[in-house]
């Protein structure tokens, strides 16, 4: 039966009227309202979806024998939830939220924790948008220097985040006062609240068991057990393009200074509410993070932190050229997040005078044309004329620093693929060196390139070579 487009009009409005939108309700039937056995047990309430992400989602709750106990039930598709459960128990509740129950219920991995407020970054958006400017670099100072403490004792634990950034770490939780749908979040006074970290689904060990393995719970302050090993893996990348460290663009293994280099990026954002590399466009999300690189690595600490505090630069320099190994210095670190009284800076004036002279303070031209991990670089006649005195073989790069305190960057780029299998090994040791070199020659890989700089190895292998045999020594 043909129908006007009056009522067609109607039937859709209709149906966009009964069609659950935004965070108000749960459409997978398999969610259970019900979590935990009878005696802990805790209601999940469907209309309030608190966050969601790629694996699950967070809803409110409480506990069925008491109101007044507001819990955040967190559902999680992958198994890769124990991981994070296994992180919050070693935290046991200090900096952490405190874990009531975890289950699995159906195919949903779930854990009830305590209920907080909304994240630094709402909650910086409130703070800028009612508050004088004075007032919230303030406030950012005082929450950033407590979320350097609940980095520095997640690392005193063995372990990194691995994806710092405003929204994994909330406020504490404000009921709605009467005559209120929310509370107001603009009146979370920091200096006098502590904020809590979150979403541990990322963290690594950055220490080895005494024994040899990773991820030691036992492995506590003291501990006996060494630094990991340091690895290369071209397009490897975990965390959050924005708030990533350049280290962690480049694929190399995380270790306490990329926490520490994100969370510098995190403070700017609070002061600012942007970061420089926001809002690149691409065809899709590799050539954004691409360009994302480019801008991140060209551009100075001076340039990145021109309109914050001239400590922020210090910061930034100081994490960026942090060794794989050292720890870094935290106290050091919190001066520098003391916005407020200039006077505690005298202690460091000399090593911060050091650190930010600067031969140029112009973005350097070398990195901003470098290609990104993995990507091709376009060829010139140059290029085309060592190919042929080399035989178009593969090479590494290095960036020189543009700044005394800057890290080498390393690049592996094929300018002229050859047919075959290729593999290689990146910024290792000599030992782990010669675990790979064995591990290659058993599957037909031959070694086609080799340099070391010091203790730091790294070796191109290729199929195509027939080799009868080749000695490492």
């Amino acid at each position: 039966r043909r129908t006007s487009w009056r009522q067609r009009r109607r039937r859709g409005s209709r149906r966009a009227r009964a069609r659950p939108t935004g965070r108000m309700a749960a459409t997978d039937d398999s969610i259970p309202a019900l979590i935990g056995p009878k005696s802990n047990q805790y209601v999940l309430d469907r209309t309030q979806l608190l966050g969601d992400g790629h694996s699950g989602q967070v809803y409110a709750g409480w506990k069925v024998n008491d109101t007044d106990v507001q819990v955040a039930i967190k559902l999680d598709k992958t198994s890769g939830a124990k991981h994070e459960w296994a992180m919050l128990k070693k935290m046991e509740g200090r900096g952490v939220p405190r874990v009531h129950l975890t289950c699995v219920s159906g195919k949903w991995h779930v854990c009830v924790m305590d209920r907080l407020g909304p994240t630094l970054a709402t909650w910086a958006d409130a703070m800028r948008y009612k508050h004088a400017h004075t007032f919230v670099r303030e406030q950012v100072s005082a929450v950033s220097r407590k979320l350097l403490r609940l980095l520095q004792g997640l690392h005193e634990k063995g372990d990194i985040h691995g994806d710092v950034k405003p929204e994994n770490f909330l406020v504490p939780y404000r009921p709605a006062a009467d005559g209120q749908a929310t509370a107001t979040v603009g009146t979370i006074d920091m200096r006098q609240d502590d904020p809590v970290m979150v979403d541990l689904g990322f963290s690594s060990a950055w220490r080895k068991r005494p024994g040899g393995g990773e991820d030691c719970e036992e492995c506590g302050e003291g501990s006996s057990g060494a630094h990991i090993d340091y690895s290369q893996a071209l397009g490897q990348f975990h965390g959050t393009t924005r708030y990533a460290s350049l280290h962690c663009h480049a694929g190399r293994t995380l270790a306490r200074r990329d926490d520490l280099e994100s969370l510098a990026y995190t403070v700017l954002y609070l002061l600012q509410g942007r970061l420089p590399w926001q809002g690149q466009e691409g065809a899709d999300k590799e050539q954004r993070d691409q360009k994302v690189l480019r801008i991140k690595g060209s551009m100075t600490p001076s340039a990145i932190c021109a309109n914050a505090p001239q400590q922020m630069r210090y910061l930034l320099t100081y994490v960026r050229q942090l060794p794989f190994h050292e720890e870094p210095d935290y106290e050091f670190l919190d001066h520098c997040l003391n916005f407020g009284n200039y006077t505690l800076m005298t202690a460091w004036h000399a090593q911060l005078k050091a650190m930010a002279e600067t031969p140029d303070e112009a973005a350097p031209a070398a990195a901003a044309s470098a290609p990104g991990a993995g990507s091709k670089r376009k060829r010139d006649k140059a290029d085309t004329a060592e190919d042929e005195r080399s035989g178009g073989a593969k090479k590494v790069k290095t960036e020189p620093p543009q700044e005394p305190c800057r890290a080498f960057m390393w690049f592996v780029i094929s300018n002229n693929p050859l047919e075959g299998r290729e593999a290689y090994t990146s910024h290792t040791t000599y030992q782990n060196l010669l675990n790979k070199v064995n591990e290659f020659w058993k599957q037909g890989l031959w070694i086609k390139h080799i340099c070391f700089d010091g203790s730091v190895y790294t070796a191109l292998f290729n199929s195509n070579h027939k080799y009868a045999q080749q000695t490492l020594s």
